[in-house]
């Protein structure tokens, strides 16, 4: 079983940004360490089910 920590304020606050202007394929092409991260917070089980109801991911 894989193993979480809990998400922190900023890794939400990056989620978020990403899904904004100018798109996510900008954000994973000029922030590649962000996008990394932003990645990793996705596979969250709680944040990947909130994502899925909320951004149909």
């Amino acid at each position: 079983m894989k193993r979480y920590g809990s998400p922190g304020c900023g890794s939400a606050v990056v989620e978020v940004v990403s899904r904004l202007r100018p798109g996510r394929a900008w954000f994973n092409e000029r922030c590649p360490k962000l996008a990394a991260a932003v990645a990793l917070t996705e596979q969250h089980p709680v944040v990947a089910k909130l994502w899925g109801k909320n951004f149909g991911k």
